[in-house]
């Protein structure tokens, strides 16, 4: 999913179609999902995150599986969510 490994196969093999194995396409979304946590955190407090920070506390939370989750932990996370993400870009990522 690099992008020197799809411009190789681009220029050699232009007819194939490229697929991503689930590892690599749940990795690259929970990257993306810690870029807007961060990116966030540091708008909203206008630092890193700290361990008092509601995103920085809920950044465990936000990688389990929704089915991993039990009742308290996904109180816990819509709180956190609630506290540290005004506008709902964590949430919708």
């Amino acid at each position: 999913m690099s992008g020197p490994y799809r411009k190789v196969f681009d220029t050699m093999l232009p007819d194939v179609t490229q697929i991503a194995d689930p590892f690599h396409v749940v990795k690259l979304a929970g990257t993306k999902l810690d870029e807007v946590r961060r990116r966030v955190q540091n708008e909203t407090m206008g630092h890193r995150g700290r361990k008092h920070d509601p995103l920085y506390r809920a950044r465990k939370l936000l990688v389990l599986a929704k089915e991993r989750l039990d009742d308290s932990a996904e109180a816990k996370l819509v709180g956190l969510l609630a506290a540290g993400d005004p506008r709902g870009h964590v949430a919708d990522a």
